[in-house]
């Protein structure tokens, strides 16, 4: 099974299977996020994602007052729906 894996801009690792990319629901979401419906990155976040790497991405972007804040969210999850950060080649 081939994995993508990467690390975002801001360091936070990750690793799904994929052929998660290749579902039509998922490809639905994108298009609603793109029409302007940011609720839909949750359930983006939650078909790449396990529930383990969901709550650790939380963690991650939670800041001192314990908040998450909403555009860090959206930031961390729009670099892992590229891939992660890349080399000066393009690649992970």
């Amino acid at each position: 099974m081939k994995m993508i894996e990467g690390k975002t801009e801001h360091g936070f690792a990750f690793k799904y299977e994929a052929e998660k990319l290749n579902d039509w629901e998922l490809l639905e979401d994108l298009v609603a996020v793109d029409g302007g419906d940011g609720s839909r990155l949750v359930s983006v976040l939650h078909r790449l994602l396990d529930d383990t790497q969901a709550a650790a991405l939380k963690d991650f972007c939670r800041d001192e007052n314990g908040r998450v804040p909403r555009d860090v969210m959206v930031r961390e999850i729009y670099s892992i729906i590229r891939g992660g950060e890349k080399d000066g080649d393009g690649k992970n």
